[in-house]
């Protein structure tokens, strides 16, 4: 009896965009699902690199959602808002060419995969030419497949030789090149493709070397990426991108020039960022499917229909919709075979474990680590390349030589024959297929349980016994030389799982770089004197007399290296990886390690000296707001100032943590940010990678005012105020409640001295005068005390005890919605005098103090009826700001205070 295989007949696809790409499906697929079981879909990361701002913030002119890289209209951009970055020259530094930038096509979106309840794809007009974009094409999603499938673009002339097919990709603005030439490596032999024509008019590169564009990545010795590399979209330039992203700003003394425009910069890095990872991610996908591992070319009009087969059938099953529709030369097409419903589709196999490796590289392949070339030792090997390499044949393959696994010889003990009922024909008798069984070795999961191959106790179908063979008799005398659609389709089910899985891990290895950001001791980041003569400028710009910003030039905060030690992925026992971090120095050589504080913030351009063009609130709770200006005005687009570099100890950093200091005085913080965010960015080696970044982001309060004030025309007495002239009953008022005069003052914060103002030379503090501080502060609630000394009292010093909480002024989204709203927190106004939460009145004390607790309500000294005159500007006085936040300082400490020298002299005189 003459038994058939399997009845499907795949034939050549003509030379068309879908067939050219007909694979872009299935890689828009994986790297969906990659996506989501990566760090980069998680709020964490989002949070750590600054994308939750971003995340939904802007809408499209049509209404789509969710855009984050989008470029808003109120940036001032000549070009296309929605774009990306290719540099044919590696250079990041300067402004950004017009040349240098391409924008989303239709042809990305409608070869996107969109899962429930997501629209990435686009919708094709009638005639095939015309569409528009999924509501989601521009999605971070959107851009790792974006990613994906442009790396399929191939030269002009494969795109339009028949001129008739839906949307094409751009043309590379660098010159024609087929990108798919570089999408083989065979790891057995270290060898790129060499069986195909175009490898005689370009090269055929090795697809590691293509994807990080650094020659010998997967050899001995690899070498650094190469700044000529023909591939614009490599591990490299993703990094580049990503460090563009963080700290863009042309290196400007200020950065407030072309501030927008370099605001709209950092989103085409940032989509750069994401679109050059999902062209490696492609590449690393390649590598499951076994003929871009063992050098077989299977392009169309060059090879048969059966080489062609496997890639057709998967991306059937991954877009369910077939790629071509050409009969066959039986008369029989694509689609009539396999019907509009094969049943089958694509396993994606969602609980297969993210591997985790030392290099990015390993998850193309560990030759480098495991060297042995014998059948035993390339069991070990745990790269996906290495997988699939030596677990499956391909169609061009089938018992090669050139091979060592599987083996070239079917008599191999190795292998096991079983015959598959397929069906029963009515006129051809029941079809069966005879299966070549292979065992399946995975030396990174060995324990994993591939769901299709429970029938076959774990082996894997890698060959069909050809077309027309009779086994009737059950001997093998025919040679297997086929692979039929159940074992295409076995295949890609135990392959996309670990694609899947594998591009995750990449995923979480480029964004594996995490500092842990914590504030000093004292919840202090930077404290400046108000005092400080400033006027403002265009666009609310402070402005010091020598024409430099007026803003926060020191931030101290404590830095370590919090990026996770892993175990090896394959290794037993388990063998870590190395996370630390190296040394920095200044000044920075080209190439060398370095670590820099990043400020995000907007300005609020209603912000003036005396703080009038502040929000400002009384003590019974009226909201007064600035007269001239629209209430909740800040900067529509985020700006940036960046830190020096900083030297840090590497058994510091990457222990217990260091303590820094930033140092901002190029790039001031200006004193009326908002919505401020600092960042911490490394860029240097970290465990094994040689350029890796590292970051992570601390949400400061805004700029808070601590104000110390003379308020003795009025004295506390037994719960109620006693003005001055007045002598109430029971209540003895110095001086019949004469107004004092404040002669030497002290503020700290926490336990941190930070602000001195002597009588000598800065003048006393009389009625109504006061200092005023502006400081960054985390979100917790921290003491604050003054000392001060008062002319013609007793005591020698007096002392207030306080509390304040920083001032928020922020959105959460950089383009503020009704749901994420623009809040400016209202600054205090007591008796004219306007500052932040619990300021620090001085008062003489009679009795019981009528002061509340809580600073606030009808005994307040904002009650009072008659404000005091108040001067124009704040007294200035020394700023004391410590390197380092003391963990014990006399200013603070319970008991008995010590005196210091002036208080001394003022006791003895």
């Amino acid at each position: 009896m003459n038994t058939i295989r399997s009845a499907l007949f795949l034939t050549l696809i003509a030379v068309s965009v879908s067939a050219l790409s007909y694979e872009t499906d299935t890689h828009a697929r994986i790297t969906s699902h990659a996506f989501e079981r990566s760090v980069l879909a998680t709020s964490q990361l989002a949070n750590r690199l600054g994308l939750e701002r971003y995340d939904d913030e802007l809408a499209a002119d049509d209404g789509d959602p969710a855009q984050p890289f989008l470029i808003p209209d109120y940036i001032a951009y000549s070009e296309e808002r929605s774009a990306y970055l290719d540099f044919r020259q590696v250079n990041w530094d300067g402004a950004f060419s017009t040349s240098s930038r391409r924008t989303p096509q239709l042809f990305d979106s409608i070869n996107m995969y969109s899962g429930p309840g997501e629209d990435y794809r686009g919708r094709v007009s009638e005639n095939g030419q015309e569409g528009r974009f999924g509501l989601d094409h521009l999605r971070t999603k959107a851009w790792l497949m974006r990613g994906a499938i442009r790396e399929d673009d191939i030269t002009a002339l494969g795109y339009f030789v028949s001129g008739t097919e839906p949307p094409y990709p751009d043309v590379d603005p660098y010159g024609a090149i087929t990108r798919v030439t570089r999408h083989f490596y065979d790891p057995i032999h270290d060898a790129p493709l060499d069986s195909f024509v175009g490898c005689t008019l370009e090269d055929c590169e090795r697809s590691p070397e293509w994807a990080f564009g650094q020659p010998q990545v997967a050899g001995a010795a690899p070498q650094p990426p190469d700044p000529n590399r023909r591939n614009h979209f490599t591990w490299a330039d993703a990094r580049e991108a990503q460090w563009c992203a963080l700290t863009r700003n042309e290196g400007l003394p200020t950065p407030f020039n072309n501030a927008d425009r370099l605001a709209g910069d950092r989103r085409l890095c940032w989509a750069t960022t994401i679109k050059a990872l999902g062209h490696v991610l492609h590449l690393l996908q390649d590598l499951a499917q076994p003929q871009h591992v063992r050098n077989d070319n299977h392009a169309p009009l060059i090879t048969t229909p059966a080489r062609q087969s496997f890639e057709q059938w998967t991306n059937f099953r991954a877009a369910g919709e077939a790629s071509g529709t050409v009969p066959g030369p039986d008369g029989l097409s694509f689609i009539a075979m396999i019907g509009s419903n094969p049943n089958t589709p694509l396993v994606t196999g969602l609980t297969y474990p993210i591997p985790s490796f030392a290099r990015p590289v390993h998850y193309f392949t560990t030759r480098q680590v495991e060297t042995g070339t014998t059948p035993a030792e390339l069991l070990t090997r745990r790269g996906l390349a290495d997988f699939t390499n030596r677990s499956f044949f391909s169609e061009g393959t089938i018992l090669s030589t050139r091979y060592s696994l599987p083996p070239s010889d079917q008599q191999s003990p190795s292998f096991e024959s079983v015959d598959r009922v397929m069906a029963a024909d009515p006129a051809a008798g029941q079809l069966t297929e005879r299966l070549l069984l292979s065992p399946l070795v995975d030396a990174v999961q060995g324990g994993y349980v591939d769901g299709g191959l429970t029938a076959f106790n774990g082996k894997v179908p890698v060959a069909n016994l050809g077309l027309w063979a009779d086994f009737a008799t059950g001997t093998n005398t025919e040679i297997y030389q086929s692979l039929s659609l159940f074992t295409q389709t076995t295949q890609a089910d135990v392959l996309i799982p670990r694609a899947i899985a594998y591009s995750a891990g990449l995923i979480d290895y480029f964004f594996r770089g995490k500092l842990e950001v914590t504030p000093p001791l004292d919840g202090l980041f930077s404290v400046i004197d108000h005092a400080t003569p400033h006027t403002v400028g265009a666009a609310g710009l402070p402005v010091m007399t020598n024409g430099n910003v007026y803003g926060f030039t020191r931030v101290r905060m404590r830095v370590r290296n919090d990026t996770a030690a892993m175990n090896e992925s394959g290794i037993t026992p388990a063998a870590t990886v190395p996370r630390n971090m190296a040394a920095t120095s200044v000044p920075v050589a080209d190439g060398a390690p370095m670590l820099m504080a990043v400020a995000r913030y907007h300005r609020n351009p209603c912000y003036r000296p005396d703080l009038s063009g502040e929000r400002r609130v009384d003590f019974a709770g009226v909201v007064t707001e600035p007269s001239g200006c629209t209430a909740g005005t800040r900067t529509p687009f985020q700006e940036l100032s960046v830190s020096r570099a900083v030297a840090t100890d590497a058994t510091q950093i990457n222990g217990p943590g260091q303590d820094l200091v930033f140092d901002f005085s190029q790039q001031p913080i200006p004193v009326n940010a908002t919505d401020l965010v600092i960042q911490v960015v490394y860029r240097g080696p970290l465990g094994l990678e040689s350029d890796a970044i590292a970051v992570s982001s601390f949400d400061v309060l805004e700029p808070t005012y601590i104000t110390l004030w003379n308020n003795t025309d009025y004295a506390g007495c037994f719960g109620n105020w006693a003005a001055q002239g007045s002598t109430p009953a029971g209540c003895i008022v110095e001086g019949a409640g004469a107004q004092r005069n404040i002669l030497t003052t002290r503020i700290c914060i926490g336990t941190q001295l930070v602000f001195q103002h002597f009588e000598s030379p800065h003048g006393i503090l009389a009625l109504g005068g006061y200092v005023r501080l502006a400081a960054l502060l985390d979100g917790q609630v921290r003491a604050t005390r003054s000392r001060s000394i008062v002319q013609n009292i007793n005591s020698a010093v007096e002392i207030r005890n306080r509390s304040i909480t920083g001032d928020v002024r922020q959105s959460n989204k950089e383009d503020p919605t009704a749901q994420a709203p623009y809040t400016s927190q209202p600054l205090w106004q007591k008796r004219g005098i306007v500052g932040s939460f619990r300021p620090l009145p001085y008062y003489q004390i009679n009795g019981t103090d009528p002061q509340p607790i809580n600073d606030m309500g009808p005994l307040d000294v904002g009650a009072l009826a008659n404000a005091i005159s108040v001067p124009v500007a704040p007294d200035a006085g020394n700023v004391l700001f410590p390197e380092l936040a003391a963990s014990d300082m006399t200013c603070t400490v319970a008991g008995t205070q010590p005196m210091f020298a002036d208080e001394m002299a003022h006791v003895r005189r």
